[in-house]
């Protein structure tokens, strides 16, 4: 699965990923995969897991904000949820067709209450920026287990979600992550991430969203940018996480 930083600082959001895939045994397949959208001005969506599933509910995030009010982040992914669980069925059906093709303890794992699926909404809420995080298990089917919302933070509080886990946790606490800014600090998780994980490389992907707007840090050229298609990712049943 990709590593994804969200991360939250006094009134700035930083939301960044790796740019790798890799198949079902964690073989690269590239380094240059897109995996941060802009869904609207300003609102940005991302995703750890399956990436046919990834791709199909970004588009449906798109076509959301096109259609309903942004103002609530809430509300915004509660919709969401709603309109990907059809795609969350389909994770679960591709985690047991690996399993029966290939037996694996990773996908074991998923369908005894692993996590199967994570998705961001970063962007600004009535000047205020922040994310929401939200992790789906199999669970008798996908059970959204987890929510971590950060758009009302106390002044002085930081949040930051890493969907790898713990690795990182050290720096996360170190004030030396932060000495030289938001952004910065950030860049130092993914790249920490990416040496102690094999299945996340490539270049950085990063967005930096305050108060009246946001800018891209790291934006994968257009012609850098890979889309692996249909045919690639289920080919030899391999799965893209």
């Amino acid at each position: 699965m990709s590593v994804i930083i969200a991360s939250k600082r006094d009134k700035t959001v930083v939301l960044a990923t790796d740019s790798r895939s890799t198949d079902g045994r964690g073989k690269p397949l590239s380094n240059n995969q897109e995996k941060i959208f802009e869904i609207a001005p300003s609102m940005f969506y991302t995703a750890s897991g399956l990436l046919p599933p990834i791709l199909e509910q970004a588009k449906i995030a798109a076509s959301l904000a096109r259609s309903v009010d942004l103002k609530n982040p809430q509300d915004f992914a509660d919709q969401l949820d709603r309109a990907s669980q059809p795609l969350m069925e389909q994770v679960v059906a591709l985690i047991k067709e690996m399993r029966s093709l290939r037996p694996d303890k990773y996908y074991e794992e998923q369908l005894s209450g692993g996590v199967i699926h994570g998705y961001v909404i970063a962007g600004i809420s009535d000047g205020r920026p922040g994310f929401i995080y939200r992790e789906f298990r199999c669970i008798n089917g996908p059970t959204r287990s987890l929510e971590h919302s950060v758009f009302d933070l106390p002044a002085g509080n930081f949040s930051t979600i890493n969907t790898r886990g713990k690795q990182a946790d050290h720096l996360v606490h170190d004030p030396a992550t932060w000495k030289g800014g938001h952004i910065h600090g950030v860049e130092r998780l993914v790249n920490h991430m990416c040496s102690v994980h094999p299945e996340c490389g490539g270049p950085t992907q990063m967005v930096y969203i305050y108060r009246t707007g946001s800018r891209w840090v790291h934006c994968l050229p257009v012609e850098a940018s890979e889309a692996i298609t249909r045919k690639d990712l289920y080919a030899n049943s391999a799965i893209v996480r």
